[in-house]
């Protein structure tokens, strides 16, 4: 991969961090109050996979050219590693057990966080493909 590609890479991660932080205040604050904890999860869950599809579909259309399909799931692949790591590095530093940490994969408790991973994982491969097609069938 080329430098240029890495720090774009990088940079929409970072984009992806506020997003979830704003995402998670706005739960915690604002939704979670008026609809309780399990359904605010949800709300936010889906506020936060539409947030990154259309940002990832973003990075896709900006780096098109530099991406392949191996690329695009290696990108897929680093994003939802470095947010697991993110995730679990800040859960263990302010002192969240592993059993906490844990219940947000939880889908039969209500909590749907791997649709979050799942979104960063697949979603760079989706848009490749779909890009690449279209760019394909006007260059004929």
């Amino acid at each position: 991969m080329s430098t240029s590609l890495i720090k774009q890479v990088a940079l929409y991660w970072f984009y992806m961090l506020v997003i979830a932080f704003t995402n998670g205040t706005i739960r915690q604050l604002v939704v979670t109050p008026v609809v309780g904890d399990a359904v605010a999860h949800i709300i936010a869950c889906v506020v936060g996979c539409t947030a990154f599809f259309f940002l990832i579909r973003r990075f896709v259309r900006r780096n098109l050219s530099q991406l392949t399909v191996q690329r695009s799931w290696m990108v897929g692949a680093v994003w939802l590693i470095v947010t697991v790591i993110f995730e679990f590095g800040m859960g263990l530093s302010t002192g969240r057990s592993w059993e906490f940490m844990l219940h947000d994969y939880n889908l039969l408790a209500g909590r749907f966080w791997i649709f979050i991973l799942a979104t960063e994982l697949v979603m760079p491969v989706f848009f490749y493909q779909r890009f690449s097609k279209r760019n394909a069938g006007q260059s004929k």
